[in-house]
């Protein structure tokens, strides 16, 4: 630090003083006046007034969620509060949004704007959420399924360990195309889908013919099992009722 002041001052020279302002007659701008246009007849700054709007801190705008319309479900977006003809919001806000009556202007990815009310965006918004804030999306079917390099091969799943012969047990490389209760889609791994839905997978690979395969073969035919016992034994409830 200290060789770099020696150079800038060997440069540019000792840095300016009070008096020196004063020589260029430069000392005058450090101090900023307040100046008058037609509006004004002081020298006081207007205040400036900021209309409230009512998006102004609303917590509904801007959220997106999950309705069902139809059969399917749809994601829309809370766009606006709802007005009527005379251009007035309709409704009246509340901390408990059971007396909340505002309505809420929602629109559809494809454009088309409707109405709806407080109460069934906050219904939404706690379906879709889980006690950890954590976001839930329901699965609506299972379209396809990939593999990679990586994943084990029929001729390859036969193992002998000290003279016995058994199967490897593996679901990696396999994957599963997945269509939301949204309409969206995305490729999920074979080992989380059959923690989170085992009996509709198990049935998606009898459907596609893929039973027999290294990452099924081993678990589905028992998944199937369990399903039958149970529908069995509801059956049997009821019958006795």
């Amino acid at each position: 630090m200290k060789d770099f002041l020696q150079t800038a001052k060997a440069w540019w020279g000792n840095h300016l003083v009070w008096g020196q302002l004063e020589e260029v007659c430069l000392i005058d701008t450090l101090d900023p006046q307040p100046y008058l246009n037609d509006q004004q007849t002081d020298n006081t700054f207007p205040a400036l007034k900021e209309e409230v709007t009512p998006k102004a801190g609303d917590e509904y705008i801007q959220v997106s969620i999950l309705i069902h319309c139809g059969n399917p479900f749809a994601c829309r977006t809370v766009v606006s509060r709802k007005r009527n003809a005379e251009g007035n919001i309709i409704g009246h806000a509340h901390y408990n949004p059971i007396l909340d009556s505002c309505v809420y202007d929602v629109e559809f990815a494809n454009g088309k704007v409707t109405a709806i009310t407080t109460n069934t965006i906050t219904k939404a918004m706690y379906n879709q959420c889980d006690h950890d804030g954590n976001k839930n999306i329901h699965l609506d079917e299972l379209i396809n399924v990939k593999c990679t390099d990586d994943a084990l091969t029929l001729d390859k799943q036969k193992i002998t360990v000290n003279g016995t012969t058994g199967q490897c047990k593996s679901m990696k490389g396999r994957f599963i195309c997945c269509r939301w209760k949204d309409n969206s889609t995305s490729w999920e791994t074979l080992s989380d889908l059959k923690e989170s839905n085992p009996v509709q997978v198990a049935e998606f690979a009898i459907q596609m013919c893929i039973a027999l395969e290294p990452g099924f073969n081993w678990w589905i035919f028992c998944v199937l099992k369990k399903r039958d016992a149970m529908i069995s034994l509801v059956k049997c409830h009821k019958s006795s009722t």
